[in-house]
């Protein structure tokens, strides 16, 4: 067993040298790898920017939105003070309705007893 395996590993070493010797490394792949390099730092600075790009999106959106949420508790604000201003005038209304009333029962009861005392 122990045989077999060092012959495989000696035909795999030598499979790989005859490849290699077969396919020798020249300046074009050294080349196409500093192209590598410069495509993913070009990449890299792409990225860079558009998360720049991205980051200055978020801060106008969440600027937008601190405005808006402004912008709603004032409108909430006035609307509460406008109804309250106006239960409280209907509720002045109301008072000086049910006083012009009670003075008309009272006008209506001394005008009936002076009519009985007659």
């Amino acid at each position: 067993m122990k045989t077999i395996i060092t012959s495989l590993m000696a035909l795999t070493l030598s499979s790989g040298a005859v490849f290699a010797s077969n396919y020798p490394v020249t300046e074009k792949k050294t080349n196409a790898t500093v192209t590598n390099v410069s495509s993913t730092r070009d990449s890299f600075q792409s990225m860079l920017e558009e998360n720049m790009r991205l980051k200055e999106q978020v801060e106008t959106l969440a600027n937008q939105n601190a405005e808006i949420q402004s912008t709603l508790e004032y409108n909430q604000t006035m609307n509460g003070l406008l109804n309250k201003l106006q239960s409280d005038a209907t509720a002045e209304q109301h008072a000086e309705i049910d006083a012009l009333l009670a003075y008309h029962k009272t006008m209506a009861a001394v005008q009936q007893s002076l009519l009985k005392a007659r």
